[in-house]
């Protein structure tokens, strides 16, 4: 902490990691762990089952970090969002840090993240960019917010406290590099089906408080084969794969559903009557794009309308969600 501080606001701060089949990564990751110039307070790891040796690098690691790190070891293999929710859970500190098993954190990456809740206690949840390696751990030249789209309007809206704004067009967080206060749990808990753990938790903190982008790479984040979870395709991929289309609506509509339901309960000021307003717009956006005709031609004015009402520029990702309803 910088001089000055009043340690007794120091949040405690604890790591949420999920292993699996780690052992590859895995030392690279702890070891960035232990150069961060504010340590965690407590590293909780569950591992899922993993068939190699990466409980016992776990055990090691714990005998020699300076910190308290708990392991669990789960008896049947749960997956990588429902891993995370019980790592999560298990937390014992006021701020989670999602962590991971096989990136590599700058050595910053928790005090810049405490920085941000000491100084703004409004802030529910921090996220960061990140430089993209690959699996020799040797830079790919490209950082994460561009790789994923995250757009100068986006970005804008973050700025501007319309963090609900932004994650409605489309998730921008990635969980690696997210961090968020213990106390919104209840809000977050339990996780839905088919949501993945960090779009989610983002979305649900994003309604009771406000959320920061930190424009600087947090961490070195890996892309290998083996990634359970990475980057999103590329539009013209997309369109090849354009069979699928209807079913990803159809689960993106299940999604969002589920957040009406979970947030309808607790919308009470005026900006969550606001969000709960646009979120189900995004809804009927979403369920007009996956009920458009199976001809082309009888598409055309289902898309004009929604262009014009701008629900592909806030809801989708413009006008290439337009021409892929037109094409696909």
């Amino acid at each position: 902490m910088q001089s000055g501080t009043d340690q007794s606001k120091r949040p405690r701060i604890s790591v949420a990691m999920c292993s699996y089949n780690s052992t590859a990564w895995l030392d690279e990751q702890l070891a960035s762990i232990l150069r961060q110039s504010r340590l965690p307070d407590e590293l909780v790891v569950c591992d899922d089952g993993s068939k190699d040796d990466t409980v016992a690098r776990l055990k090691a690691f714990a005998q020699i970090a300076p910190f308290p790190v708990r392991i669990f070891i789960n008896e049947t293999n749960l997956g990588f969002t429902r891993n995370f929710e019980k790592a999560i859970s298990l937390c014992e500190g006021d701020v989670i840090v999602l962590c991971d098993h096989d990136d590599i954190w700058e050595d910053f990456r928790l005090k810049r993240t405490e920085d941000v809740f000491l100084l703004r206690p409004a802030v529910g949840l921090v996220f960061g960019d990140a430089r993209l390696i690959d699996q020799r751990s040797a830079p790919t030249g490209t950082r994460l917010w561009d790789a994923s789209k995250f757009s100068r309007l986006q970005r804008a809206w973050f700025r501007q406290g319309k963090a609900t704004e932004a994650l409605l067009n489309h998730n921008v967080v990635t969980g690696a590099t997210m961090a968020f206060r213990a106390e919104l749990r209840p809000m977050v808990f339990p996780i839905p089906d088919p949501w993945v753990h960090d779009g989610w938790i983002a979305l649900i903190v994003s309604f009771f408080a406000e959320v920061e982008a930190i424009e600087e790479p947090l961490i070195r984040y890996r892309q290998h084969p083996r990634q359970q979870v990475g980057l999103p395709r590329g539009f013209l991929h997309r369109v090849a794969e354009g069979g699928e289309q209807r079913s990803i609506l159809e689960t993106q509509i299940r999604q969002f559903e589920a957040v009406y339901a979970r947030l309808s309960e607790h919308a009470q000021t005026v900006r969550q009557k606001r969000s709960l307003r646009k979120l189900r717009r995004k809804i009927e956006h979403f369920t007009r794009r996956a009920q458009r005709p199976e001809n082309r031609l009888l598409r055309l004015p289902m898309v004009v309308r929604e262009l014009a009402s701008l629900r592909y520029t806030f809801y989708s990702r413009g006008w290439k969600s337009a021409i892929w309803d037109l094409m696909v």
